[in-house]
């Protein structure tokens, strides 16, 4: 019998939903798969701890619209995730209830191990050894494996909202806060040792598949076009170069970039650049998918 399923993604800076339908515990086909920026982690980088009032109220919204979108497609399981924000945030627990009480579903808050897992599971699409990179708001994970087996992971501090705000990242960037960032952002990559052989690297969330529709000249989101990119590294380091001299509103104009993202492609950018680097690598895979196809995958298995 056909069943269907949402996955909802609550992240620092971006919450997805992915509506699917299945019927076997393997594969499933994709109804709608929808991003909205909520920037919950605003203020991450300040010494504050709590998740503000601002970031309820836009993430509330957001949440609102997608339980009307599960109604409209008669979903059956929800299945809602929320990652480094809300692990960081003092007030997690009456943040969680709020968001519960709207989907009318539990939410996870989850470890940043098991985002790893799910945010490969999602993004892989053959057997190669390959590695995955996760560029969140408040964190990103790195991991290595294939299908069969994930050979090591690592979930770090270093999340493109988190950087451009503890660093003042602001366009147009000031060298001595580049600097600061670049050097916190190495020491955090220099926990990753005994780099596992890959054959492919694929790069998830709004960094990448920013980067990828710039460099195609996307006017506008499309992820047709952008699923599988392949985005080499010279090419977005000649980008990074040209956002560190540009203003917010120069980059939104230029390159069409959501006005809500706008603010942190740099950060997220350089971030991308370092770990490339730091595993040898000169090129990465665009992906659209990610934490919330794992999610998926899990949910009509059990």
């Amino acid at each position: 019998m056909v069943q269907r399923y949402a996955t909802i993604d609550i992240g620092t800076n971006t919450i997805l939903i992915l509506i699917a339908e299945s019927d076997n515990k393997e594969t499933f086909k994709v109804i709608t798969d929808e991003h909205s920026l909520a920037r919950l982690g605003q203020g991450i980088g300040s010494n504050h701890k709590r998740i503000l009032d601002e970031a309820i109220e836009r993430a509330k919204k957001i949440l609102i619209n997608y339980k009307s979108i599960c109604n409209k497609y008669n979903v059956e399981k929800i299945y809602a995730v929320a990652t480094s924000a809300m692990r960081d945030a003092e007030n997690r627990d009456d943040v969680k209830r709020t968001f519960e009480e709207i989907i009318d579903s539990e939410i996870e808050i989850i470890s940043g191990e098991k985002e790893a897992r799910f945010s490969f599971s999602g993004a892989i699409e053959d057997d190669n050894d390959s590695v995955v990179i996760d560029i969140g708001g408040g964190s990103t994970e790195i991991i290595f494996g294939n299908m069969e087996v994930i050979k090591n992971r690592f979930s770090l501090q270093i999340g493109a909202v988190r950087i451009k705000e503890q660093y003042s990242l602001n366009n147009p960037v000031e060298e001595a806060n580049l600097i600061k960032a670049e050097n916190a952002v190495n020491k955090e990559l220099s926990f990753i040792k005994n780099i596992h052989h890959y054959v492919k690297v694929y790069a998830v969330a709004g960094t990448p598949t920013t980067l990828a529709g710039i460099l195609m000249n996307l006017k506008e989101f499309d992820r047709n076009f952008i699923q599988g990119y392949q985005i080499k590294i010279d090419d977005i380091k000649q980008l990074f170069d040209r956002f560190c001299q540009m203003t917010v509103e120069e980059i939104i104009n230029e390159y069409s970039v959501n006005p809500n993202r706008a603010d942190v492609i740099t950060a997220g950018t350089m971030i991308l650049i370092k770990i490339l680097e730091h595993i040898n690598s000169d090129k990465c895979i665009a992906s659209t998918k990610g934490l919330r196809y794992g999610m998926m995958k899990y949910l009509i298995s059990k």
